[in-house]
């Protein structure tokens, strides 16, 4: 199982671009490029992986920097900015985890400092760089499209429609970034269905603005507090959790308004341009074309909020900067904010290293399904001769493998979910070779599909069993065991 999980010597990069091209098109290449090369030069475990993640998020810390100072002119601003993205829940836990939301987050900085540098320089150089990071960013994440159809906005709306030598610029190296990027539009619309089945997208259901709006309001407690509250919490849990929500909900509004009364156009304008684009283009995917009731749509997928969230960061920087220097500020509402700046920031620090040491966090996606696993895992690594039959997918089956003790035998037949394929029932068995009396248990985990419980079923003598695994979970754990 292992060596599915490391790197294969006698594949080249251009396996890997092509493997997402024709399976995950909706994957941009360049951080799975960057990512293997890594990993061939320092190994394949997890933690090497993981580490190459949070070196690429040291780099957000200076863009941020950069962004902030072109847009306050104030290194205050700026430092708290850093700061605050340094601690940050969402942005600390990204770092932690070998995906591409890291760079993602990067390229996003760098492309709106790029765009704010080259609209105050105005020289071909600086035009060329934002032409560089809009390429950049598209091929770090798809949704960076959004990201670029907000700049668009807040230049024309800078520019007032006026063709001059700064507008032509900006379409000049919008158009070549966008040119850069044409090879992967084109696999995306060779690809189209794959991608749809790979984003979920053949299987949405309608949501309605009100279940939405649901969990809009939790996306700002994500952001700044997460008490990583337990999958079945008590009324305590529960008190904290909708405190924090309202709490961390509020304080954005007025970051917000408060923002939008102290400073001039060219920054509140892009600011609100970085978060309302982000955010409408989800909202309208997730009404126009549905999404999972699991997880409330796309707009309510906190990594794909990523660039509301570097605008609502920026707001705040911006807040506790402007309160702790106004000079018609009397010396003890100063120290106020002093406190409320020194608060803010430990209890993030503190809140940020207590996700860390966490096992599961709704950071790492579905939590209760996570602490389900778990619940199961226990239950396999505990028995003394175990066998796992599965017919899950291979990322299912790859994942599971970190969890379980070495002497548990897995039997697999993962199903393709990059595919359409099929699974007779008489075709799921484990190979003749193997006697099924050997083991004391022999567990059907995650997601037996019905050809894999139409199998347990013909096993006589074995009996199937089913344990529950949490209070609030429907998922059960299937065994087969001898009566």
């Amino acid at each position: 199982m292992q060596k599915y999980q490391t790197p294969n010597p006698q594949k080249t990069i251009w396996h890997t671009i092509n493997g997402l091209a024709q399976e995950e098109p909706q994957l941009t290449p360049l951080y799975f490029v960057t990512v293997k090369l890594w990993a061939q030069l320092w190994g394949g475990a997890i933690g090497i992986l993981r580490s190459w993640s949070a070196l690429i998020s040291v780099f957000g810390l200076p863009c941020i920097y950069w962004l902030s100072m072109e847009l306050f002119k104030s290194r205050l601003t700026a430092s708290l900015a850093t700061v605050i993205l340094a601690i940050t829940p969402f942005y600390f836990m990204a770092s932690q985890d070998a995906r591409h939301y890291s760079l993602w987050t990067v390229s996003i900085l760098l492309m709106s400092a790029a765009l704010l540098q080259a609209m105050r320089i105005k020289n071909q150089v600086s035009w060329a760089i934002y032409a560089f990071s809009v390429a950049f960013s598209l091929y770090t994440g798809l949704l960076s499209i959004i990201v670029a159809f907000g700049h668009a906005i807040y230049v024309f709306s800078m520019e007032r429609f006026r063709f001059q030598e700064r507008f032509l610029s900006y379409v000049l190296a919008s158009v070549v970034g966008i040119i850069a990027f044409i090879p992967w539009v084109a696999i995306v619309f060779f690809n189209w269905a794959q991608l749809q089945q790979m984003s979920g997208q053949t299987d949405t259901v309608k949501l309605s603005l009100a279940e939405l709006a649901r969990g809009w309001v939790r996306q700002p407690g994500k952001l700044l507090y997460d008490p990583n509250i337990s999958a079945d919490p008590s009324t305590v849990e529960k008190i904290l959790q909708y405190s924090v929500t309202v709490g961390c909900l509020i304080f954005v509004l007025y970051t917000f308004y408060f923002l939008l009364q102290t400073t001039v156009q060219r920054v509140w304008l892009f600011i609100f341009t970085l978060v309302g684009t982000t955010a409408l283009g989800l909202v309208i995917q997730d009404l126009t074309l549905g999404g999972h009731a699991a997880t409330g749509g796309m707009s309510n997928i906190p990594k794909y909020l990523t660039p509301c969230f570097l605008g609502i960061i920026l707001a705040i920087a911006h807040l506790f900067a402007y309160q702790l220097t106004e000079g018609s500020l009397k010396q003890w509402q100063r120290r106020i904010w002093i406190v409320v700046v020194a608060i803010f920031i430990s209890t993030q620090l503190l809140n940020t290293l207590s996700l860390w040491q966490a096992q599961f966090t709704w950071l790492n996606g579905h939590k209760d399904e996570m602490q389900t696993n778990l619940a199961a895992f226990n239950i396999i690594n505990e028995t003394e001769k175990p066998l796992l039959l599965t017919d899950s997918s291979g990322w299912d089956i790859m994942y599971l493998s970190q969890y379980l003790n070495p002497n548990v035998k897995i039997l697999t037949k993962p199903t393709c979910v990059s595919c359409s394929v099929q699974v007779d029932p008489k075709d799921f068995r484990p190979a003749e070779d193997v006697e099924l009396s050997q083991f004391s248990r022999i567990f059907l985990f995650p997601h037996p599909s019905d050809a894999a419980i139409t199998w347990a079923k013909q096993q006589a003598p074995f009996q199937i069993k089913e344990v529950s695994l949490m209070p609030t979970s429907e998922t059960k754990l299937l065994s087969l065991e001898l009566p």
